[in-house]
């Protein structure tokens, strides 16, 4: 009896661990109402996504990466090292 327990015990245990929160593509990025997505770069393995945000107010282009739960942003530089402005496409 024992056996039987601990094999359901762990057979749950493997279950909970291969089960994960689902994840919605781009859905740290839409929190922020002062950003806007213009361009999706592609989507890698390992739930790596890029986009090119622009902040609403400035019109200043930000590259914006979210890999495994996890986000980097930066600003995009013009060569004189001024920051990109977002005119449309």
């Amino acid at each position: 009896m024992k056996k039987y327990i601990c094999v359901i015990l762990i057979v749950l245990l493997i279950c909970i661990i291969f089960t994960g929160c689902k994840r919605e593509v781009g859905d740290t990025v839409d929190k922020f109402e002062r950003f806007e997505i213009v361009k999706k770069l592609g989507s890698g393995d390992h739930y790596c996504d890029a986009y090119i945000i622009i902040d609403t107010q400035t019109n200043v282009e930000y590259l914006f990466i979210e890999y495994d739960h996890k986000i980097a942003i930066t600003v995009l530089l013009n060569s004189d090292g001024t920051p990109m402005l977002w005119y449309g496409e």
